[in-house]
C-alpha cells in the first residue's frame, strides 16, 4: 500500500482471499522451502490417497516445485514406499496423478522423468496424468504421457453417454484428489449463453470448462 498502490494509474482488483507470501520464498538457497516434506504446512504424504475397492492410487502434486536432486530423491522414496505397500498383496495398481500448477526445474527434469518411468515400470497397471496449460508447456510434460483433453472427458464420462453431468465432473475431480465446493461446481457447469448451470456438459463445453477451471483455479477455490 505504501510503495505500489499510490503510484498505479488504475485501481487493481485485489482478492478477498489474498494471503501473505511464505517468507521462505525470499531465501535464495536450493531446497530452503522444503516443499516436499512441508508444502506450506501440508505434508506431501497427505497428497497420496488410495481407493482400495478400485485399487487406484492418487498422487496430488499440484502447486509443488521440484528444483533439486535431493527433492527428486525424497519424492521418489516416499512414493515408492506407498506403492510397495499397496502392490505387495494386490499387484500392480492404477495410478492417477494431478500435475496442476506443478513445476519441475530444467536441471532435474531428466532425473524426475527417469524416476517416474521407473515407478511406472515396477508398480503401475496404468498411469493417467493431467496438468494445466502451464505444465503442458514444460519440458517434463514432453517426457511423460499426459491425458489429452479427449481422454480426460472419456475418463469423466462414466456412463459413456457423451455428456458429463455435475456428479460425473465432481467424481472425476475427486479421482484427481481435487475436492470442489458446490459453488465452484455450479460455476464449472455454467456455460456461456445459459441462464445458469446446465445439467450436463458435452465434450466441447467440458474441455472449455476444464481449461477455465485449471487456468483460474484460485478463483474457484475462493467460492
Amino acid at each position: 500500500e505504501e510503495h505500489i498502490l499510490p503510484n498505479m494509474e488504475f485501481t487493481p482488483v485485489i482478492s478477498k482471499h489474498l494471503k501473505t507470501m511464505d517468507p521462505r520464498v525470499f531465501v535464495f538457497a536450493p531446497g530452503s522451502m522444503d516443499l516436499l516434506s512441508n508444502e506450506f504446512g501440508i505434508n506431501i504424504e497427505d497428497r497420496v490417497t488410495y481407493d482400495s475397492a478400485a485399487h487406484v492410487m492418487y498422487l496430488d502434486l499440484s502447486g509443488l516445485t521440484v528444483s533439486t536432486q535431493e527433492e527428486v530423491d525424497d519424492l521418489s522414496a516416499m512414493w515408492e514406499a506407498k506403492l510397495q505397500e499397496v502392490t505387495r498383496s494386490k499387484g500392480p495398481v492404477d495410478v492417477v496423478m494431478n500435475y496442476d500448477n506443478f513445476d519441475c526445474r530444467d536441471n532435474v527434469v531428466d532425473a524426475f522423468a527417469d524416476m517416474a518411468r521407473d515407478m511406472e515400470s515396477k508398480y503401475y497397471k496404468s498411469a493417467s496424468r493431467y496438468g494445466d496449460h502451464a505444465f503442458f508447456r514444460q519440458r517434463l510434460a514432453r517426457k511423460l504421457k499426459l491425458l489429452s483433453a479427449d481422454e480426460l472427458f472419456e475418463s469423466f464420462d462414466s456412463n459413456r453417454d457423451g455428456l458429463c453431468s455435475a456428479a460425473e465432473v465432481r467424481t472425476g475431480l475427486l479421482r484427481m484428489a481435487i475436492n470442489v465446493s458446490p459453488a465452484a461446481l455450479k460455476r464449472i457447469m455454467s456455460v456461456p449463453g445459459s441462464d445458469g448451470p446446465v445439467d450436463a456438459l458435452n465434450k466441447d463445453q467440458f474441455i472449455k470448462a476444464m481449461d477455465n477451471y485449471f487456468d483460474n483455479r484460485g478463483e474457484y477455490e475462493g467460492l
